[in-house]
């Protein structure tokens, strides 16, 4: 699968989320799109929400939250022009891009799965072992 397409099929994935909030999927679907370049996505947070029509805590937020899911890695440090990517883990990425939608919604569902498990550890209602 080319790196064109393997972005459009994680995208469907991520989209599919039920968990996910909307900052939180157009955050990614943004840096998705945009690191599709060999540099990545090196939109600021502030460019960022001029083009997403929110502000620049919410930004961050969800920036922070991707991060910890692992649907985001970034290069560089704190307060600096950052590079950033998507990603997402085997677990939860077909195989082929032409796959039923019954095994995106599969896949969705176990993505959706881990998140909530992020944002319960994150919030204390799972205690961290």
């Amino acid at each position: 699968m080319s790196d064109r397409t393997q972005y459009g099929v994680w995208a469907r994935v991520v989209k599919g989320s039920t968990v996910l909030l909307s900052t939180e999927k157009l955050v990614w679907l943004e840096i998705n799109f945009m690191s599709q370049r060999e540099e990545g996505c090196t939109l600021s947070a502030n460019s960022l929400a001029v083009r997403l029509g929110t502000g620049v805590r919410h930004i961050y937020r969800a920036r922070s939250f991707l991060r910890a899911c692992h649907l985001v890695r970034c290069l560089g440090p704190e307060g600096t022009a950052r590079q950033w990517w998507t990603q997402l883990d085997e677990e939860y990425t077909p195989t082929s891009h032409d796959v039923a939608q019954e095994v995106f919604k599969g896949l969705s569902e176990r993505l959706d799965s881990y998140i909530q498990f992020i944002r319960d550890t994150q919030t204390g209602k799972v205690p961290l072992p």
